[in-house]
């Protein structure tokens, strides 16, 4: 037992040693990974290059690995930190591009008048996105930060493509192809982040 904490605590002295070592550098890189995209079913990584103390410019990449719903996502966005301080909110902007594709089931009408059956779908929407936000970082030993951030803007629809999976060329009824198309664009004006990061 006594050897597991004298182990513990160099281990502590060690990390503190090198992390103070590190912030005598003027670290204007930060990579961080978005834990609440998982919660999304969403892989996410971001890059900071942070020019002055109060400005930054940001490059995101995600992939989607849902079972209904897999896709990518790719944006740049700008941060302006109120205070010159590491721990300090910030407002911007961004803009990103998604190009998804998802399992759907939907109602295709039939010869037979007033009567729809049911078929299986591939919808493959593009989507671009222009949102402010704004947030929070936090940092950490000078080197480690978690940033909570939260944007909402207006999504642009590039294309929304129906894929009949028996290739029969067929298209959802309207009421349930505005539903799907709807609901997509407003998942995707939304846009967030708690992330862990490291400056370097």
């Amino acid at each position: 037992m006594k050897s597991i904490f004298q182990k513990t605590f160099l281990t502590l002295i060690l990390w503190i040693s090198v992390s103070q070592l590190f912030a005598q550098q003027d670290m204007k890189h930060n990579l961080r990974m978005n834990f609440f995209a998982l919660f999304w079913q969403r892989a996410s990584l971001q890059y900071e290059f942070q020019y002055n103390p109060k400005n930054s410019f940001n490059a995101t990449g995600s992939y989607m690995f849902g079972s209904e719903r897999t896709g990518v996502t790719g944006g740049v966005n700008y941060r302006y930190y109120f205070s010159d301080a590491r721990s300090s909110w910030f407002i911007g902007g961004m803009a990103s591009y998604s190009a998804y594709v998802e399992k759907i089931t939907a109602q295709v009408e039939t010869s037979v008048p007033n009567t729809n059956i049911l078929q299986n779908y591939r919808f493959k929407p593009q989507i671009v996105l222009g949102a402010l936000q704004g947030g929070f970082r936090w940092n950490i030993l000078r080197i480690f930060n978690i940033n909570a951030r939260l944007a909402y803007g207006i999504p642009i629809p590039i294309q929304n493509t129906w894929q009949d999976t028996n290739g029969n060329g067929t298209q959802p009824i309207a009421d349930d192809k505005n539903f799907v198309e709807q609901r997509f664009k407003l998942f995707s004006s939304w846009d967030g982040e708690i992330s862990f990061g490291v400056r370097f």
